[in-house]
């Protein structure tokens, strides 16, 4: 029971506060180290930045015993890093180049005497041109035009179902059309044949009424 120890809860607060004020008012200095460069010689500035930067990598990396076995006499070491991996940095931006050209002033010196300005052009407009062989001039729409003639005449469509089905039916109308225009000119011609007799009978039957009529009758029995 010797071990054991009463305390109140208000100590118990206290002791807390005084462990959160002690805490607060410990002042941790930096572990700085000052070096004096020389402004006049960037060598020297550029060997310390080397210094410090494979110093900052010998920190990050450290080696101790990993995984050690009881049965190993010599354990062995393990290097670890702590370094992380730089992102490589790609640029995706195209060279000036390759939106427009850049020449040299030799270069464009070039194309200024190649090249042709307004005022050649416009001279050349100006200027009547004599044709020396006129008999060489072609109308390519004539000439072009003959061949396609000839090309259609060489060709040969086959029409389509409906306008072949139209044909035959209008060749079948044709035939029957001609039939009956023959066959009505039979009939007219009957008929005028017919009309021709009739007449002619008509007459004949006229001159024996009246050669009845100028005889005497005969009477029918002896007794009349």
């Amino acid at each position: 029971m010797g071990e054991f120890k009463i305390i109140s809860r208000s100590a118990l607060y206290q002791s807390e506060d005084e462990q959160s004020s002690s805490e607060e008012e410990q002042i941790y200095a930096p572990d700085l180290e000052f070096i004096e460069v020389n402004i006049d010689n960037p060598e020297s500035t550029e060997d310390l930045d080397l210094d410090s930067n494979t110093q900052n990598q010998c920190e990050e990396e450290f080696a101790f015993p990993l995984f050690a076995g009881a049965s190993t006499s010599q354990d062995e070491v393990m290097r670890v890093s702590l370094k992380e991996d730089e992102e490589e940095v790609i640029i995706n931006e195209r060279p000036e180049t390759y939106y427009r050209a850049i020449n040299s002033e030799e270069k464009c010196r070039e194309f200024e005497t190649a090249a042709i300005s307004f005022a050649d052009i416009w001279l050349e407009a100006k200027s009547i041109i004599i044709d020396t062989h006129p008999w060489r001039v072609m109308n390519l729409n004539e000439h072009n035009k003959k061949f396609e003639d000839e090309q259609k005449r060489k060709r040969h469509r086959r029409e389509g179902k409906r306008k072949r089905n139209n044909k035959i039916i209008c060749r079948e109308r044709r035939k029957e059309r001609e039939q009956k225009i023959k066959r009505l000119e039979r009939e007219e011609k009957k008929q005028r044949f017919r009309v021709r007799g009739q007449g002619w009978k008509a007459g004949k039957d006229k001159f024996k009424l009246k050669k009845l009529s100028n005889s005497v009758s005969k009477p029918k029995y002896r007794t009349e």
